[in-house]
Formats: C-alpha cells, structure tokens, sequence
C-alpha cells in the first residue's frame, strides 16, 4: 500500500520531523495509480497498521490534461508542510493518472491535525482548489474524496500578485474550499468518514484494472435535456438505468469535434444528485442551476441507456486508471443520438475572418473569409474530407465598415451584395455584370434566390423610398422594390415562388424614458404586384431596447411558415421566445401556432434561427458574459433542434466563445453550420427529431 507511480517506478516515502527519505527505486509496477504512503510524525512499523490510515483518493470529473494538466499534492502536519509536490496529469507515459489514492498513516498522537489541499492548473493557471482538515482515526482504514471537479472550476487563485510566486489558496474564506460548485468548511470530523475499499475508489475493482470506468460521451448522447424548476429538481423517470451529467460548452469530457461535452454526475450522492422518492423529483445541487442560469452550462441531461454511475465510477478516458469500459447503449440507441463532427476549421490567421454565409451546390460548400475590408476569398470545402481551396477572390470598389456581405449561389455564378451593389461574378472570378448599385443593402441580410432572381432587404433604392423594402433583383439586372410596411428592419426573411414573406415592425419613439411603441406581425408580398396581405394579427409591445421584442424572423417550411416570436419583458426581467407556425397561404389574419416556448434572460442571452432541416426549425441559444448596446462577450452558443410537443429539446452542438451564423446547408446525410469563428460542422441527419 506504498506505491507511488514516477515514470515507471515504485518509492516509499516515510516523514520523520521534516526530512524525507527516499529509498532506492524498485521497477515492479502493481498497477498504474498513485498511491504514497505517509507516516505521520512516528515510525512506520506494523504498530502504524493498529493505529490507523486515512486514504484520500484524488478523482476528477474532466477531461485530463485538456481542462487540468498537472496537479498540486500539499500535506501540512500540524500546519508545517512535510510534501509539497506538482504532477503532470494525462494520458502520457510521464504523467499521473486517475482516480489515484494518498495513504496517511496514523502517528504518536491520533488527535494531531492534518491538512491536505489538492490544486488543479492547466497551462499554469490554477483553476480548482480543494482542502481537508481532519485526523487519521485510531485503528480504523477510512476514506475522504478529493476530486478535482468542473463545478469548482476558477475557484483557485494565487496568494500573491507576485508574478514569480506560485502559492495557490481557495476563492473561498479562510477556513473553506470548493465542494461541488459551493464553498463549505474544510474541517473533516474522521469519525464520521467511511471505511476504505478499492472498488469504491476504482470501479468496483480491487485494483484499476481489474474495475470499469464510466463511458460518459455514448451514455449522455443518447438522453435529453431537462429543466429543472426552482428548487433546482428534475422529474424522476420511470426507468432504474438513470444518469445525470451537465452538458457544457468545450469543457468536461468532449467528442473529438469538441462540440459535444459532458460533465457527469455521480448518482446517489450528496457531491451529484439524489432521489427524493416521496416527491418522485432528482434533487441538484444549486451550483448546478446557478450556472445554468448564468449560461455556464448549456442544458441538464438525463439518460437511462447505461448503469447508473456513482462516485465509486471513474469516467473513461486516456488519463483514467481505470481503462475497462463498462456497460454501453445499444447500437440502435447511438444511432438515433446526435452525432456532430468538426469537418474543417476555417483558420483567422491564414484563412482570413469569415464574412459571408455557408453556401452549397452539387460541387461542395463554400464561404468566403476576408483578410481586408477589400478583399475577399471565396473557399470551397470538400464535406469528405474537409480540405479546402481557393475558388476565386473577389473585391468591392470601395472599403466597407464591416467585413460581411449577403452571398448567393445560383445560375451556375456567385452572387453577392455589398455596398449597395449586387455582383455577379463567373466561377474564373471575373465580374459578369453588376445587378444593383445604389441601393442601402442591411449587411446582415440574407441573398436569397430562385429561378426568377434574388431578393435581399435594403431600406432605399431607385424606384422606391419606403423605410424597409424588399428588392426583388430579376438576373438580367431590373429591380423591383417592394414595401414592407415597417420602419425597423427584420433581417431574417423567407420567400417561395411567387412571394416574399417578412416580419414587419412599426416603431414608434416614446418620451421621455425613451421606451419604444412596437406593433409587430408578419406580411406576404406578391413578387409581381407588390401586394401586402397580413398573415397573423398585430402584436403591440412596449420594448425598452430596439433589438428586443415582437417577430424577429421568419423560414418557409414545406406547408408552414416558422417565426421566432420574443415577448415583451416581465418585472423578472425575462422574456418569452417562441416559435410560431403561420399559414403561408392564408389571406386574412389568423392567429399563429405556438410550437415551442421557452423564456430566456435577454440581459445575456439571445435565441435566433438558424433555419429548417428535414422541416424543423434548427435554433441557436446564445449566452454572453454581458449585452451592451445590442454587442457583447459571448460565452457559447448551443445548436438545437426545436422540440416535438411534449418532447425535451436535444442539443445537436455547442460553440465554446462563438456563434453560428444564420444559414444552414445540408445533403443527404448531414446538414451543416458554420460558426463566425470558422468552425464547421457537420451533424448527421439520423440524429435530428
């Protein structure tokens, strides 16, 4: 019970006062794990054994070394410190793995104190900090947990400014550490800690390799989100098979695309989630809902396709210990999981910013990145293989503020609208011929287009004056402007054959908060008459900000029009975003469908659409560390599909510091999404609801 596993070999390490000995290295490895046995201030001998030990297992919940890469082993007796040490952890032949276990042997005086802390860094930061004071029980082998967990993520800091000092403390106050996502005091009472056994600590085994780990990413893929109410509690399924984990941005345990991360919980544990049998409710720790709240973790999860794990179940990974994986779904329930993959990363540095949306034809998919408000290169991307090229490059005459532009791909040619122009462009780069010029084109709006020509939203042209206008652009270059009837613009819009359709908002400026009248619906405009019909009754709102409330856009499914519909705030500060179905063919004002409703924090989160596959609106949750002035600091962004009735959502991706843009492409096994940082992703058709 004396190993200790340093590149291969076995020391024993004995504290006698304040030297250490260290005897001659021995090769004979009993299993990969730490475990170091300390005697505290007296001689070892079997005497130690009768007096007692106290195993402390060192555990995590994330992924090794992506979110933590070495730890910290502090032991003071007595508050002088008699081992303080850093250890690489991974996967690596150099590096720790766990769950690993300290073995403290019990000295003279049962009753002197020992202060055990565990610091998790990654790159040189410190990021978890946990610490136990307590005792070595006389004639008893116990055991404390000391994990490193994502919950108590940022809660280490150093104790001096002093860029050159390395000493690491707790966030929390003097005499407290972290404890699943919460401070709570330090002081252990040893008489109160369990028994020690080795399957508790490696997954039912007497040793690592002889227990199971935990699969978290095929378990957690298969279930649902769920939201859990205000006491931070989920219904309790109908199945015995039940687990629990956060699913969070790029932190946690991940797919190799990155977009798909899980932290599990263990079960039946005051550190995870218990039952309350009489209430038929799984009770959460409020950190858990705290950061739900705050956009720090995307959704709740709840599967029921693999054994319950508990805290005696390490999950797998190439820096786990434990390397036998346990019991796993069936083939037929991975299949119906999402699945998401990273086809190509668009680089900044080499590949420029991206600045237009994701397009596809027959040949591959394209967007265009821009290395200067001149210029810009359009890249086609081979889905097979995710190899990109350069098609062409194209360039405006004239600077632009922003580097983005609507684009389109029809007719063979690449079409696309900046500064007041459309361009069409041969697949050589040369310019074709210029459709459009002097006309006010929103650089967020979409280029939409058919057999009759393009259509983007412009608020002045030649022919027409209105506020908010639709342009209708035939390919041989004449233009037809047509009204919307609205004063602010709603970028997102959709079209069939013969007709637009668009979100409408009339504002009007109140005074003196400054606070804005909104009637908000949604038109139909005749492409060769101009004609308006309202689809849906007017919603009138009162909206303190511009950007917020009434219909914020619309997508033409096969018989339905989807719109994304915000309500006005509450006295909470909430608002409420639907979904609603419209009839496209409707010719008076009916009242719409609610499809799907969830409320949102709109001081630092946005729900916008991305588009329709296989039918379905494909939303994007957007959170930020805090909205001013319609900008701010986004901290991910999830992708889902909008939910059956009666069914939870199912997130299909998560972008860590990054948002998708609105615009989705698909063939026949996967639909596409590309982020603003240049990630594209490919998520797998058979995973959609």
């Amino acid at each position: 019970m004396s190993d200790f596993d340093v590149h291969g070999r076995r020391a024993h390490w004995m504290i006698r006062g304040s030297n250490l000995d260290t005897p001659a290295p021995n090769s004979t490895l009993q299993w990969q794990a730490l475990l170091v046995a300390w005697l505290v201030l007296g001689s070892m001998s079997c005497e130690s054994e009768i007096r007692g030990q106290l195993v402390v297992s060192l555990e995590t919940d994330m992924a090794l070394p992506d979110q933590i890469d070495q730890l910290r082993l502090q032991v003071l007796v007595h508050g002088r410190t008699h081992h303080e040490q850093d250890y690489q952890l991974g996967g690596s032949a150099n590096s720790v793995r766990l769950p690993a276990t300290l073995t403290l042997l019990a000295g003279e005086d049962p009753a002197l104190s020992v202060i055990v802390r565990v610091a998790g860094s990654k790159g040189g930061q410190f990021r978890t900090f946990r610490e136990v004071t307590t005792t070595v029980p006389y004639g008893r082998l116990t055991h404390v947990r000391m994990p490193l967990q994502w919950l108590c993520d940022q809660t280490a800091e150093k104790v001096s400014s002093d860029p050159l000092s390395t000493a690491v403390r707790s966030t929390c106050d003097a005499g407290k550490s972290c404890v699943a996502g919460e401070c709570v005091f330090s002081v252990v009472d040893s008489h109160g800690l369990p028994e020690f056994a080795a399957r508790n600590v490696y997954g039912g085994g007497e040793t690592p390799k002889d227990g199971k780990c935990f699969d978290t990413l095929p378990c957690m893929i298969t279930g649902n989100a769920v939201e859990p109410d205000t006491d931070c509690s989920i219904e309790l399924p109908q199945w015995n098979n039940l687990n629990v984990a956060l699913r969070v941005p790029r932190s946690g345990i991940c797919d190799d695309s990155g977009s798909v991360c899980f932290v599990p919980l263990d079960g039946n544990s005051l550190e995870g989630w218990l039952i309350d049998s009489e209430k038929r409710r799984i009770r959460l720790r409020k950190p858990v809902c705290d950061k739900l709240a705050l956009g720090l973790i995307s959704g709740v999860y709840v599967s029921t396709q693999c054994p319950t794990k508990t805290a005696a179940d390490p999950p797998c990974g190439e820096w786990s210990s434990v390397t036998t994986k346990g019991e796993q779904p069936a083939d037929s329930a991975l299949a119906r999981a999402p699945q998401v993959g990273l086809i190509a990363k668009l680089d900044p540095d080499t590949d420029g910013t991206v600045c237009c949306p994701l397009l596809s034809d027959d040949k591959g998919l394209y967007s265009c990145t821009c290395t200067s408000e001149t210029q810009a290169r359009v890249l086609h991307i081979d889905p097979s293989d995710g190899s990109k090229t350069l098609a062409f490059s194209v360039s405006p005459p004239a600077a632009r503020e922003h580097e983005r532009f609507a684009a389109a791909l029809a007719k063979g040619d690449f079409f696309w609208a900046f500064d007041g122009m459309i361009e069409r462009v041969d697949r050589d780069g040369s310019v074709s011929k210029i459709l459009l010029q002097d006309a006010d084109t929103y650089d967020d709006s979409p280029l939409l287009s058919d057999e009759s020509g393009l259509t983007v939203l412009a608020n002045r042209a030649k022919g027409g004056d209105a506020p908010v206008q639709v342009l209708h652009v035939t390919y041989d270059g004449s233009v037809k402007p047509l009204d919307t009837g609205g004063n602010h613009p709603v970028p997102q819009f959709a079209q069939s054959s013969d007709a637009v359709y668009v979100a409408t908002d009339v504002d009007v400026q109140k005074t003196p908060t400054g606070s804005i009248d909104r009637t908000s619906t949604v038109v139909r405009i005749d492409k060769r008459t101009g004609a308006r019909t309202q689809l849906v009754p007017d919603e009138h709102l009162a909206t303190p900000r511009i950007e917020h409330g009434g219909y914020l856009g619309v997508q033409m499914g096969s018989n339905m029009l989807y719109a994304l519909f915000e309500t006005a705030a509450v006295q909470t500060g909430m608002t409420g975003m639907q979904v609603r179905g419209i009839d496209p063919s409707s010719r008076s004002a009916a009242s719409p469908t609610v499809l799907y409703e969830v409320p949102i924090d709109p001081s630092h989160t946005r729900l916008i659409m991305l588009g329709l596959a296989d039918n379905t609106p494909i939303l994007a949750r957007i959170e930020y560390a805090t909205i001013t002035n319609e900008t701010g600091t986004v901290r991910s962004a999830s992708i889902f599909a909008m939910p059956g009735a009666g069914e939870p959502p199912r997130i299909l991706a998560d972008l860590a510091n990054d948002t998708p843009l609105q615009g989705i492409v698909g063939d026949e096994r996967r639909i596409y999404v590309l982020s603003r940082g240049g990630a594209l992703l490919g998520i797998a058709r058979t995973g959609l609801p």
